[in-house]
């Protein structure tokens, strides 16, 4: 993990690439708050602390108006440190000697004219070393997001999967347990013991006239009802008994008002 350390008079901050601040407490060294951050890096990033140091010396190559563009946009110890170095380099300028020149107009114009040259080739070499540095970092932030996006969808998918899987389990679950249900039932109902009412309908549906008369179901009739006086056409679609089990009754189709009627069986001419 790449980061800043800034060593000011106000204090000493580490800065991580990914924005993290660290600072120096009163009671550490600054090796032993530089071991503390490499912990914390090693710990939570998995990763080496590879520390580059800020200081007023290497912040004096920079020209003061760079150092105070600079200082717009920085905050805390970085800040301070940009302060402190424009503040060092305006005291310096400030006691320098003042040259005296016995030279001409002419020749006075084209040292001022050199010196203006020189100091917008050295402004354009800094821009230019700032421009590759924050290309530099922000490719670093665009490769840790990227990253940082592929394990999250890595871990979205993992989630989704065992999802899947508690549901697939869930539903095998269920169709064990309704199989399981209606194999209890099935049983149950095979092994259940009929009652005398039960038991009695089923004899008296193995009776010979019952057998006799579930024969004609399905076939072509004529019938006579209380309801009719004359014979109707019909088809005969089922039987039923009454509830003393000593007659039968067939269910006719009567063919002209479409409608189900129900006779006794000595009241119906099969054909």
């Amino acid at each position: 993990m790449k980061a800043k350390m800034y060593s000011a008079k106000t204090g000493v901050e580490i800065r991580l690439n990914d924005g993290k601040q660290f600072f120096q407490t009163d009671e550490e060294s600054k090796q032993e708050f530089i071991s503390r951050v490499e912990l914390v890096v090693k710990e939570d990033y998995l990763e080496d602390l590879a520390l580059q140091m800020v200081t007023v010396d290497a912040l004096k190559k920079y020209d003061v108006a760079k150092l105070e563009e600079a200082a717009k946009g920085a905050k805390g110890i970085h800040k301070d440190l940009l302060l402190e170095t424009i503040e060092s380099k305006k005291v310096k300028a400030s006691k320098a000697p003042k040259e005296t020149h016995s030279i001409t107009d002419e020749s006075t114009a084209k040292t001022k004219t050199a010196k203006t040259v020189k100091a917008k080739k050295v402004a354009v070499e800094l821009t230019e070393e700032e421009k590759a540095e924050i290309a530099k970092e922000k490719a670093e932030k665009v490769e840790a997001a990227a990253k940082a996006k592929a394990e999250k969808a890595e871990v979205a998918a993992k989630a989704k999967a065992e999802k899947d899987a508690a549901k697939e389990a869930a539903k095998a679950e269920r169709e064990a347990a309704k199989e399981a249900k209606a194999k209890a039932a099935a049983e149950a109902k095979a092994n259940k013991v009929p009652t005398e009412r039960e038991a009695e309908l089923e004899a008296f549906k193995a009776s010979d006239e019952y057998v006799a008369c579930k024969e004609n179901v399905g076939k072509e009739c004529t019938f006579i009802t209380a309801k009719h006086k004359d014979e109707q056409p019909g088809i005969i679609k089922g039987l039923s008994v009454n509830k003393t089990l000593t007659k039968v009754y067939y269910t006719v189709l009567n063919t002209v008002t479409e409608k189900r009627e129900c006779c006794v069986i000595t009241n119906v001419t099969v054909k």
